[in-house]
């Protein structure tokens, strides 16, 4: 399961204090392998459901180029 794990990409791409990950290991069908699953929390804003690679939005501003904001 390790090298399935989304954990080292997220941490390449957002390396925020704040977030915390909630990892479960789902199954999808009985008959398959269970697979690694992260779920992002946020202990600063106290969000969740939000895509770990990004992070909330709210500690790390996107870019205006980034976040689809004309200047």
């Amino acid at each position: 399961m390790c090298k399935t794990c989304p954990v080292p990409d997220i941490l390449l791409d957002n390396a925020c204090q704040h977030m915390v990950f909630e990892p479960s290991l789902p199954r999808p069908f009985p008959f398959l392998k269970q697979q690694v699953s992260v779920q992002a929390y946020c202990n600063k804003t106290q969000l969740r459901g939000f895509d770990p690679h990004i992070g909330c939005g709210q500690c790390h501003p996107l870019p205006p180029e980034f976040a689809g904001d004309k200047p």
